[in-house]
């Protein structure tokens, strides 16, 4: 009603912190998540230099982390269920929406191995090279390395 109001940040602000202090565990559905993401962006483009803004851009980074989790949990579920194509496009979902989140490195194994499931070794081979590229000190790429070299055998 009082868009002008000295108060009108910290209402928006309250409003993704309700819907954040809901976020379930990522087995469950992400819908107050994502709730909670689109107030906390709304508040950053209206208030963009209040205290409020800078406290929702580091609770939208860890949201954002927590839903490539259950793309990543989604993807696991498909690859163990051998529906690779599947996995596959949750797992590209999670290197392109989700890039700086740390779930990154697991998806790219992940990609690594679903490809040489369906015998794609170029695809397979491309998505090791990113992880190599990025992320060489982790334990996935150690892993995709081996399962690269397990099919050159």
């Amino acid at each position: 009603l009082h868009p002008g109001h000295e108060y009108v940040p910290y209402a928006m602000y309250m409003l993704g912190l309700i819907a954040y202090e809901e976020i379930p565990i990522v087995e469950r559905d992400q819908t107050p998540a994502k709730e909670s993401v689109e107030a906390f962006q709304k508040l950053m483009n209206r208030f963009p230099d209040t205290n409020y803004a800078k406290d929702a851009r580091m609770k939208i980074d860890f949201i954002r982390d927590h839903l490539a989790a259950k793309e990543l949990e989604v993807a696991r579920y498909y690859q163990h269920k051998e529906a690779h194509l599947a996995a596959i496009n949750r797992l590209k979902g999670v290197v392109k929406e989700y890039e700086n989140s740390a779930q990154v490195p697991e998806a790219l194994y992940r990609l690594v191995i679903s490809y040489l499931a369906l015998g794609l070794y170029d695809e397979a081979q491309a998505s090791a090279a990113v992880l190599g590229h990025n992320y060489n000190n982790s334990t996935w790429y150690a892993e995709a390395y081996e399962a690269m070299q397990a099919v050159k055998r």
